[in-house]
């Protein structure tokens, strides 16, 4: 079963994932391409600097987790956390 979905709410759902995935992945690009960089200037090796980040993004995940909850449930179109 299907359910129709309104122009508006579609157009909001489109805008709220533009809104997640450019700076992420901005952010993601930007940091993964100096990482050698900053690396070295730590002095950290490969392995390490490459758990560092991984361990980081799961800590900011588990911490945006209950932030974009409260954003979808204040979101202007009503029906936003039902379906």
């Amino acid at each position: 079963m299907t359910a129709q979905v309104s122009a508006a709410r579609a157009r909001a759902a489109r805008i709220s994932v533009i809104l997640l995935f450019v700076p992420n992945g901005a952010i993601a690009a930007s940091v993964l391409k100096r990482l050698p960089a900053i690396r070295e200037s730590l002095g950290l090796t490969l392995g390490v600097a490459l758990v560092i980040p991984l361990l980081a993004a799961v800590v900011i995940a588990l911490a945006a987790h209950p932030l974009t909850g409260g954003a979808a449930r204040r979101s202007p179109v009503p029906d936003a956390m039902a379906a």
